[in-house]
């Protein structure tokens, strides 16, 4: 919490990243583990930031030969709380990045998998202007192989879940943004898929005598293929669900903002089949 001051308490950013390179045949497995990170903190009668913390793991995966390359990146996990109390400031903010890719170039198979991120973020501003609550979580999933077999990239869902208050203040709570890119391509003969998972949003916030806006949740999914030569290329791209609700008494602004978009594109150049499936939007 922060109190009777201007800064920023409570904020956590954490980036995960995995490589691995292996230039000849067999197999070559990374595992990069959790990374959980629990971060409170209060700032009283002075202006600054309290409980600031960074967390970086990087993993990447390269097979140059036949084999096996297989990289697992296991679940991130955040939790942050905060308070601002009669001063101006941000608190609880939290950003997670997931970025896993892999590279085949040359046969059989080549696999990317990973695990979810989940974030469970809180927070509340009284009296004073600023936002609390803004969580910002984006997971990419790249696979490329250029000769024959397989490629399949999996990329498992992102979970949110936001809640914050702003009260007798001018400003912003829950504001939620999540971002699932999934690209594959495939050179030659073979199949290339691709599998995005679903992305599910719960977000909830309310504004009382203040002017501002609560509940803004803004969701894209984008699902690429391409193959360019026989055989079979397959997109899927599951659904995108948003529950989102908000209040705001006694003020001028807006409540419960929602916008999804939800873009799969595919393209074949030679014989065979081309298949592109987009299921539901739920709002």
């Amino acid at each position: 919490g922060s109190q009777k001051g201007n800064g920023s308490s409570g904020q956590s950013s954490t980036t995960t990243t995995t490589t691995t390179t292996s230039s000849d045949d067999g197999q070559s497995t990374t595992f990069s583990d959790p990374v959980v990170e629990v971060t409170s903190g209060s700032s009283s009668n002075g202006n600054g930031s309290s409980s600031q913390s960074s967390t970086t793991t990087t993993t990447t995966t390269t097979s140059s030969d036949d084999g096996q390359s297989t990289t697992a990146s296991d679940p991130v996990v955040n939790e942050t709380s905060g308070s601002s109390s009669n001063g101006n400031g941000t608190s609880s903010q939290s950003s997670t990045t997931t970025t896993t890719t892999t590279t085949s170039s040359d046969d059989g198979q080549s696999t990317t998998s990973s695990d979810p991120v989940v974030e469970v973020t809180s927070g509340s501003s009284s009296n004073g202007n600023g936002t609390s609550s803004q969580s910002s979580s984006t997971t990419t999933t790249t696979t490329t192989s250029s000769d024959d077999g397989q490629s399949t990239t999996s990329s498992d869902p992102v979970v949110e879940e936001t809640s914050g208050s702003s009260s007798n203040g001018n400003g912003t709570s829950s504001q939620s943004s999540t971002t699932t890119t999934t690209t594959t391509t495939s050179s030659d003969d073979g199949q290339s898929t691709t599998s995005s998972d679903p992305v599910v949003e719960v977000t909830s916030g309310s504004s009382s005598n203040g002017n501002g806006s609560s509940s803004q949740s803004s969701t894209t999914t984008t699902t690429t293929t391409t193959s360019s030569d026989d055989g079979q290329s397959i997109t899927s791209s599951d659904p995108v669900v948003e529950v989102t609700s908000g209040s705001s008494s006694n003020g001028n602004g807006s409540s419960s903002q929602s916008s999804t978009t939800t873009t799969t594109t595919t393209t074949s150049s030679d014989d065979g089949q081309s298949t592109t499936s987009s299921d539901p939007v739920v709002e």
